[in-house]
């Protein structure tokens, strides 16, 4: 690509763009509008990038599907991570990133390009960025002003192509308005995937159906008039209902009574509330950014980001930088602090009120999920911070059966016997569990409890 703005060859500090080749026309826009305020370098066939990153203070990446798929523009955004460079990812609207990429990225301040206008009001955006100020030329009283009417004259041209969509907005509108028709019936059906269910189960008569779920998706569609020329006869109205079906899983935090929704593609978690969405200011074990939670391919995935003191699922000291994906129910401590990763289907329920059936350990002062699986006790199985140890324990002891909301215990032949309430259980039979009751198992004391747990957001 032909710039007409040289890259930067100079020792003050300056700005490093980083695009791919089909982005080219993109990047001359963006390089030229800021090559008015900043010293900068950028992508090109004469530029050795290894050179040109180790020296420049900050760097943006225009990260679009091209970007993704280029070996040398993933290893330019790796060189400015691994040399701790400022890093500013541009991202495009949409774009669906590799799992290794999605962590890289990560770690940079993300700007999502779609949010914007126009090419200033994005790069007011960059500037914010403390490093950016660095690499900002001074500029003369001259230049000042000619700047200054330019940001005027371009002011003005966006108010008035504002006001020329808006006026052909409303001229549309008003062309293609028109009165509703009374003596219609309009019919409600269900937005594509939005339901699973058979449409035959779910269409109902409003006179025969439980009242409108208020969660409830609905599609208004008008048909043709049915009365037969009957006008005094009302005509029922049929429903389809599409339930809104939860498309995320959440992240249990029990110790703070909570749940958090990952909807975002990454959640980043830590001490740290400038760096993370997910934070726990006052556990001063966690690390400012301790770990990453991605979303992918409608999987979930964990990754620990060289945390001081580590990030363990079920049990096991994760690998820094290294994903594990995560299972329903899959017990995750970071440093020493306890969440429990919940799948979408799970969640629906606990986001509509469910509770939440736990069993906690008051010897090794933590607890653990009950999904809809159940959970097996004894020295084979992990518990939340390794195994239950105890030599009086069986390895395969006892089990927890899950049936909707309820829960019930099973002896599986013990040696020793499983206590419920200190009465031993009849090896096999099931009992049902509640609230605050003791479980017995070797010298461990297990208790169930049924926690209500409120969103964070």
């Amino acid at each position: 690509m032909n710039h007409c703005v040289k890259p930067y060859r100079g020792t003050e500090p300056y700005l490093f763009v980083a695009y791919a080749p089909e982005n080219a026309e993109l990047a001359k826009i963006l390089i030229s509008r800021m090559a008015e305020d900043c010293r900068i370098c950028y992508t090109s066939a004469d530029t050795d990038p290894t050179e040109a990153i180790a020296g420049c203070t900050a760097f943006v990446a225009v990260l679009t599907a091209e970007f993704a798929a280029s070996p040398r523009n993933r290893h330019e955004l790796s060189l400015a991570i691994d040399q701790e460079k400022t890093v500013i990812s541009l991202m495009d609207e949409g774009i669906s990133l590799p799992l290794s990429l999605r962590f890289l990225v990560g770690e940079t301040k993300e700007i999502q390009m779609g949010q914007f206008d126009t090419i200033r009001a994005l790069c007011q955006e960059i500037y914010r960025e403390r490093a950016i100020g660095e690499c900002m030329v001074v500029l003369d009283a001259d230049m000042v002003v000619e700047k200054e009417y330019r940001r005027q004259e371009e002011e003005a041209a966006r108010q008035a192509e504002e006001e020329r969509r808006r006026a052909e907005a409303e001229k549309w509108q008003e062309s293609h308005s028109q009165p509703r028709n009374e003596n219609a019936t309009y019919y409600a059906e269900e937005l594509p995937d939005e339901i699973d269910a058979p449409v035959d189960q779910l269409n109902q008569q409003v006179g025969e159906s439980d009242p409108a779920d208020e969660n409830a998706t609905y599609y208004a569609e008008e048909l043709p008039e049915t009365n037969n020329g009957n006008d005094a006869e009302e005509q029922e109205m049929p429903f389809v209902v599409a339930p809104k079906r939860t498309p995320f899983a959440i992240l249990l935090h029990p110790a703070g009574g909570v749940y958090y929704p990952l909807r975002e593609e990454l959640t980043k978690m830590g001490r740290s509330q400038e760096m993370c969405r997910l934070f726990v200011p006052k556990n001063k074990m966690m690390s400012r950014h301790h770990a990453d939670i991605a979303q992918y391919k409608n999987k979930y995935y964990i990754c620990d980001m060289e945390s001081v003191n580590g990030t363990f699922v079920d049990g096991t000291r994760l690998e820094p930088r290294m994903p594990v994906e995560l299972h329903n129910y899959s017990e995750i401590l970071l440093a020493n602090e306890q969440f429990i990763f919940v799948d979408a289907d799970s969640a629906e329920q606990i986001i509509n009120g469910a509770l939440v059936p736990m069993l906690r350990c008051e010897a090794k002062d933590d607890q653990r999920g009950i999904g809809p699986d159940g959970l097996q006790l004894g020295r084979s199985y992990k518990w939340f911070s390794g195994t239950l140890d105890d030599p009086r324990i069986s390895r395969s002891h006892a089990e927890i059966i899950s049936v909707g909301e309820a829960c019930y215990i099973r002896d599986l032949e013990s040696t020793n016997g499983t206590f419920l309430n200190d009465r031993r259980l009849t090896a096999g039979e099931e009992y049902r569990l509640n609230p605050g009751d003791r479980i017995q198992l070797g010298d461990t004391e297990l208790k169930f409890m049924q926690l209500i747990l409120r969103s964070a957001e």
